[in-house]
């Protein structure tokens, strides 16, 4: 009777399947996965007292509210500044809330109805930070917070006061104001105090 050859193979070949299966991979070249979390911004619906709550609730950082609409064509056009005024001081204890407030009041437009457009437009501007569309109407909020009409920048200092408002309520010419150099001055005095 011929033996197989093979069945003396046999415990050579499991040992040498079972090391190289055994054996760690080198580990693939790949940068890190973003996960989809990350790349969408988060927008949330709130009102406006959740809304001082969110940002309340970065104790510890000055932080810079933008209120803006996009239908504002000076909101939009300086919104890319915001978001590199964030990246600008991100990592000094310091970040950005935007304060949407596009809802109107519209019966069969709820604050949801806006979702799309302005989950698009921040991702247009790749704004990686706290987003909130507001679900009080637009001239409803104004009224509350005393404020004529959009832009309008709030700075917070580290201990969650607010201690500077930037809005053209009081401006009776382009020169009266405010501008977004002013604001990163405010915010660069601001970060530098708070460490």
């Amino acid at each position: 009777m011929q033996h197989c050859p093979l069945r003396r193979l046999s415990p050579i070949v499991i040992a040498l399947t079972s090391l190289v299966v055994s054996c760690p991979s080198a580990p693939a070249e790949s940068k890190p996965q973003e996960s989809e979390d990350d790349a969408q911004p988060k927008l949330q619906i709130l009102d406006w007292e959740e809304s001082q709550k969110l940002i309340a609730g970065h104790e510890g950082k000055v932080v810079l509210v933008d209120i803006w609409t996009t239908t504002c064509g000076q909101c939009v056009e300086s919104f890319p500044e915001f978001v590199a005024l964030h990246e600008r001081f991100k990592d000094k204890e310091f970040t950005c809330v935007s304060v949407n407030c596009d809802y109107d009041g519209v019966q069969d437009k709820p604050p949801e109805f806006y979702r799309p457009q302005v989950t698009e437009f921040l991702q247009q501007q790749d704004a990686r930070f706290d987003h909130i569309l507001l679900s009080v109407p637009f001239i409803d909020f104004l009224d509350e917070i005393k404020l004529d009409s959009t832009p309008a920048y709030l700075l917070y200092d580290a201990e969650g006061r607010l201690v500077r408002r930037f809005d053209n309520d009081a401006a009776k010419t382009a020169e009266d104001e405010f501008s977004l150099e002013e604001i990163a001055e405010a915010v660069g005095a601001l970060v530098n105090e708070a460490q």
